[in-house]
């Protein structure tokens, strides 16, 4: 006789069972693996220790996702994630704005370095447009040392679109015209080599002329009075020290002349004619006295005072 089973779960009681439908309800789920089964209903045991019985794998459980977790620890990865971001294009736009301002800071000194340049040249009412333009390209015309004086613009009634300018420098006095498209075209004279400058007055502005040693007179109307007499005035200065060289110029030519005689310790006798003649004319004197302290003849003192007493009796 086939043995009959009987089955006790945790929520009822069954049987008896045969040992087919036994293994029947293991397969199919219906009899648990800790479920209780007895033969005599007396001696219980777990049905998972009766030989013979297979049950089905039990499904993977699902791992629990705390949802809530997980969205607290993705919101604060995107908050870093933003914070970081944030700081950075922080950073950057700090780094832009303070090239920027350091930018308007050197272009804010070079406008006052090219104002502080040419507002010098606008103490007679210059036109400041002309003077700012062409300041910078006369300057890059000096020579080493030479000084830029002044300038005088030219002030036409009527169509005053390119006017001639005067230009005085430390070494030379410079005629300037401005063509279209703002090219210059110069005229310049070392001040050794300009003979007279001149200013003549009329209704409509002065004259300013000056004339070369080569015999030519270069001229330009239409001046303000105020500007034509700051360039006599700078003209007369410079001219000054242009016949000052000029003498330096014959007198070192005449010692260069007399100058082996003068080494030589050798005297060049004279009549008594051309002695007082030399004498009496202070211009040659001052040239032979050139002539000596060039020579190293006679010592910067010496012709200081010399030059004095012959200066004295003109």
């Amino acid at each position: 006789m086939a043995k009959q089973l009987f089955i006790k779960t945790e929520r009822e009681s069954s049987g008896p069972h045969s040992s087919a439908e036994i293994r029947e309800m293991a397969m199919n789920g219906t009899l648990l693996p800790s479920d209780l089964i007895s033969f005599d209903r007396e001696k219980w045991g777990a049905a998972s220790s009766l030989k013979g019985l297979e049950f089905p794998m039990p499904a993977p459980e699902a791992p629990k996702i705390d949802l809530t977790k997980g969205a607290a620890k993705l919101g604060k990865s995107m908050m870093t994630k933003f914070a970081g971001a944030a700081e950075v294009m922080s950073t950057t736009v700090s780094k832009i704005h303070t090239i920027r301002d350091e930018s308007r800071q050197e272009q804010t000194l070079v406008q006052m370095e090219k104002r502080s340049a040419v507002q010098r040249f606008l103490n007679e009412d210059q036109d400041p447009k002309i003077i700012e333009a062409n300041v910078p390209k006369i300057l890059q015309f000096l020579t080493s040392q030479e000084e830029l004086l002044y300038i005088a613009v030219q002030k036409k009634p009527v169509a005053n679109i390119a006017p001639d300018c005067v230009a005085l420098t430390s070494r030379r006095i410079i005629f300037f015209t401005i063509k279209l498209f703002g090219q210059l075209s110069f005229n310049d004279h070392l001040w050794r080599n300009v003979a007279n400058a001149t200013v003549k007055e009329g209704i409509l502005g002065s004259t300013f002329s000056a004339t070369v040693t080569s015999g030519q007179c270069i001229s330009v109307d239409y001046l303000p009075k105020a500007q034509a007499r700051m360039l006599y005035r700078y003209s007369q200065e410079m001219e000054e020290h242009a016949v000052e060289e000029r003498r330096t110029r014959e007198m070192e030519e005449a010692r260069a002349a007399a100058g082996g005689v003068v080494i030589q310790n050798a005297l060049v006798p004279q009549t008594a004619a051309g002695a007082a003649s030399a004498a009496d004319d202070p211009l040659a004197s001052l040239q032979k006295l050139k002539s000596m302290l060039d020579a190293g003849l006679i010592s910067p003192e010496e012709f200081a005072a010399k030059k004095t007493e012959i200066l004295s009796r003109m």
